[in-house]
């Protein structure tokens, strides 16, 4: 059970990394030409990422914390 919930953590990591770049590519013209991106859409969507990112850290810290118990 224990190695489901390090995945599950591992991969909270990833997505929020995908997302970011995909935030920070959406508003670089050399990749989206005269594509605008919504404002409001990399709002919730930067808020996705911190929230994401929050949550699998503190997965990680508590599977660790029960590793070294």
């Amino acid at each position: 059970m224990s190695l489901l919930v390090w995945a599950g953590a591992l991969n909270g990591f990833i997505l929020p990394i995908t997302l970011g770049t995909l935030l920070i590519a959406a508003y670089r013209p050399s990749v989206v030409g005269t594509y605008r991106h919504p404002f409001t859409l990399a709002a919730f969507g930067v808020l996705v990422v911190l929230i994401m990112t929050y949550m699998s850290g503190s997965v990680l810290v508590e599977q660790l914390a029960t590793l070294f118990r």
